[in-house]
C-alpha cells in the first residue's frame, strides 16, 4: 500500500490480514471452519445458523406456494424454522404462528400495517392484522387453503422481520429478546 502512495496498514490490522481465513464445509447443518493452523476447527451457534437461515427464508419469495396443493411444513421443521424467528410463536395446534409486541402510539402501529401490507401484496401471501387498545399488534400468519403452516408462512415472517417498528420504551424495555435482530 506505501508503494501505490497510500498510508500503511496499522500493525492490528496487518496481524488480521496475515490470518486467512479458511472455510472448510457446510457439514450437517454447521459451518466449520479454521482462522489459522493454530485454531482448531469451530462450529458456528445455533444462534448464528438461526440468523443464517432467517436471512435466507427473508431472500426468498412466497408466490406460487399458497394454494390447495400446497403442502404442511412437518411439525419439527415448522418448530426447527421458527427458532430463527424472533418473537414469533407457534399456535396451540401447530396451524398459526403469530408476533405480537406494543407499538409507542397509533400512528406507529399504523405505520408497521401499512409496511407489512406493501410487503403481503408484493408476495401474495396476506397476514391476520390485529390491532388493540390503539397500538397493541399481533400479526398471525397460516396458509388458509391447507388449513395449516407452509414455507410461505415462514418466508413471510422473515421478511415481516424486516419491516421497521417505532416499539412502545416500556414493552422494549421489558421484551427485547423478542425485537428481531
Amino acid at each position: 500500500r506505501a508503494a501505490m502512495g497510500a498510508e500503511p496498514l496499522p500493525r492490528a490490522t496487518l496481524d488480521l490480514v496475515a490470518k486467512p481465513l479458511h472455510v472448510f464445509h457446510w457439514s450437517q447443518g454447521c459451518l466449520e471452519f479454521t482462522i489459522d493452523s493454530s485454531t482448531r476447527s469451530r462450529r458456528t451457534s445455533s444462534a448464528m445458523r438461526a440468523a443464517m437461515d432467517v436471512a435466507s427464508l427473508a431472500a426468498r419469495s412466497c408466490k406460487g406456494l399458497c394454494g390447495k396443493d400446497t403442502p404442511r411444513v412437518a411439525m419439527d421443521k415448522a418448530e426447527e424454522m421458527l427458532r430463527g424467528l424472533s418473537g414469533w410463536k407457534m399456535a396451540a395446534d401447530g396451524t398459526a404462528i403469530s408476533r405480537a409486541f406494543v407499538a409507542r402510539n397509533f400512528m406507529a402501529a399504523m405505520a408497521f400495517f401499512q409496511g407489512v401490507a406493501k410487503v403481503a401484496e408484493e408476495e401474495g401471501h396476506h397476514p391476520d392484522l390485529h390491532l388493540t387498545g390503539y397500538r397493541n399488534v399481533k400479526v398471525e400468519l397460516s396458509t388458509h387453503s391447507i388449513g395449516g403452516l407452509s414455507e410461505a408462512d415462514f418466508i413471510m415472517a422473515a421478511k415481516i422481520d424486516q419491516v421497521p417498528v417505532d416499539y412502545s420504551p416500556k414493552w422494549l424495555e421489558n421484551h427485547a429478546q423478542q425485537v428481531p435482530k
